[in-house]
């Protein structure tokens, strides 16, 4: 047990130093959240997590998860507890009472992420770049900002065509891992049947190599079927080789991801993914991510 939380110690220490390098397979992470125990099987009261925003690489962040409210961590009698955490410019730290022996599920919650409009141009939803500020200068393109709506390019708003279609879109993110102190449990590993959630079938802290992981992702409760993610393994910024395993989940929402390396990997969903150009976009989207250890 020692010995494999100095592992996991070590891996942490390197991914908080490291340069941000980008994953030689796409997609690439474009401002994902994350949070990261210190350990996945802590032998104290507490343990430490760190989180943020990844722009590049897994667990690299590039500033702090921001927003009013709590995070959230459900003991292994399924009871929720407020918790908040320490919210530095680059990443946010927070020390997890952990009071019993068992799984504890650590997350940032449902937080509200970027809000904006889209608006039906020539029979194509495009975002909408809000005007800058006076006297601020006009920003550069960003990467996602079209992936709500088709991939269309956005559109500034002055030039957005008088009684043209608009419509809000609001955006969600959220972070989770689990952490086991002693024997895992299940009862922290419930869903709670709102926004787009992981569903272990697998034990988060039971995930082998040999054998995988297996989940199945939810939205309100229901089978998110058909959604596509990806899976990132931590602590390759100075490898030549980064990996980045991509799924889609079954009917039944349902996937299986094996791996051919242990270590600490981050799986990232987002729901409902870009609409067709001439689909009118869906007003919620989401964002999920969730970090766990692969053992030998």
């Amino acid at each position: 047990m020692i010995a494999r939380d100095l592992i996991v110690k070590s891996a942490i220490a390197a991914l908080l130093t490291a340069a941000a390098a980008g994953f030689a397979a796409p997609p690439a992470l474009a401002h994902t959240p994350y949070i990261v125990p210190v350990t996945f099987a802590p032998e104290r009261d507490w343990v430490g997590v760190h989180g943020g925003m990844s722009e590049e690489a897994a667990f690299v962040p590039d500033f702090a998860i921001r927003g009013a409210g709590d995070w959230v961590v459900t003991g292994p009698d399924g009871v929720q507890t407020g918790a908040t955490p320490t919210t530095l410019k680059s990443a946010n730290l927070l020390d997890a009472a952990l009071p019993t022996a068992g799984t504890y599920r650590i997350s940032t919650g449902e937080r509200p992420g970027r809000a904006g409009k889209a608006v039906k141009v020539g029979g194509v939803w495009r975002a909408v770049r809000p005007a800058p500020a006076d006297g601020a200068p006009a920003g550069s393109p960003r990467p996602m900002e079209a992936e709500a709506v088709g991939g269309a390019g956005p559109i500034n708003a002055a030039d957005v065509p008088a009684g043209a279609e608009i419509i809000d879109i609001q955006g969600y993110l959220i972070a989770e891992t689990y952490v086991s102190r002693g024997a895992p449990t299940p009862g922290a590993l419930k869903a709670l049947g709102k926004g787009l959630e992981l569903e272990p079938a697998t034990h988060p802290n039971e995930i082998y190599l040999d054998d995988g992981f297996s989940f199945r992702m939810l939205i309100d409760g229901k089978p998110a079927s058909g959604l596509r993610f990806t899976v990132y393994r931590g602590g390759e910024s100075y490898g030549g080789e980064r990996t980045a395993i991509e799924g889609r989940t079954d009917v039944d929402g349902r996937a299986t991801v094996s791996f051919t390396k242990p270590g600490v990997y981050m799986l990232e969903a987002r729901y409902p993914g870009p609409p067709a150009p001439d689909a009118m976009p869906a007003a919620r989207t989401w964002i999920y991510t969730l970090s766990f250890e692969v053992t030998p």
